[in-house]
């Protein structure tokens, strides 16, 4: 990158002065590598970010708000398969058997999702949207720490679910203050997973990728939908274990 950095530079200093260019309708102003006719603009497959920016401002505030009402309406469909369950004769039990479970499998998931954020770190940061993205970002822009804090965040919220749903399934119960971690790492994951959602958002407006080729759009409006299951399972689950949690305590 630096040989590259100073072969530009040199260049620059070659060339004759550029005129200047005015800004047009919030666009950006042409770069050195999107003047001449043998150069164009690089755009993601979605074509988000080679819109004027206060239209990729229009695009950002819909997908958030897209993948939020979506995580709503799925939490709602979850909460009415568990009334359904809890219909039937041994049907509480079982829910509370599978929130149990669910605890330790996605506990597993965001331990390795934990993990994947120091193995992979660079590829981590390059979908950290920098500041200013889509006009309105207002993030500062620090990759290397934002992939850090997530990374632990989700290493001691999955590994606390682990050991809450682990414990469940193995008839130990937890005593208070410790039978109160796992509905709190629930509840902090629901936010955090929330908190970097727009990093999914980036990777489909921008064509950010963790290292492969450009990501087909289906890919984004797949891991769209997978992010409102994720979110409203996450929702039912912390509501649920809270209410277990305080329902062993009263007893």
């Amino acid at each position: 990158m630096r040989v590259l950095y100073l072969a530009v530079c040199a260049t620059a200093l070659q060339a004759p002065t550029p005129r200047r260019h005015r800004r047009v309708d919030g666009a950006r102003p042409p770069t050195p590598s999107m003047r001449g006719s043998r150069t164009r603009l690089r755009v993601a497959p979605s074509g988000v970010d080679g819109l004027p920016v206060p239209l990729q401002a229009v695009v950002f505030l819909g997908c958030a708000g897209g993948i939020g009402g979506g995580a709503v309406a799925c939490n709602a469909a979850i909460d009415k398969i568990r009334g359904a369950f809890q219909a039937t004769g041994a049907g509480a039990e079982a829910w509370r058997k599978f929130v149990e479970t669910a605890f330790l499998g996605l506990g597993l998931l965001y331990v390795a999702a934990g993990v994947g954020h120091f193995a992979a770190a660079d590829a981590f940061r390059a979908i950290t949207p920098p500041f200013g993205t889509w006009g309105l970002w207002p993030v500062p822009t620090a990759p290397a720490f934002h992939v850090a804090w997530t990374g632990q965040a989700e290493l001691v919220g999955g590994a606390t679910l682990v050991a809450g749903g682990a414990a469940a399934l193995a008839g130990v119960e937890l005593e208070a203050p410790a039978k109160w971690l796992p509905p709190v790492a629930c509840a902090g994951l629901l936010l955090l997973t929330v908190a970097v959602t727009p990093a999914n958002i980036y990777m489909y407006t921008h064509g950010a990728t963790m290292g492969a080729g450009p990501l087909p759009l289906a890919f984004h409006y797949v891991r769209f939908a997978v992010q409102c299951v994720l979110l409203g399972l996450l929702a039912t689950l912390a509501k649920d274990s809270f209410f277990y949690a305080w329902g062993d305590e009263i007893e």
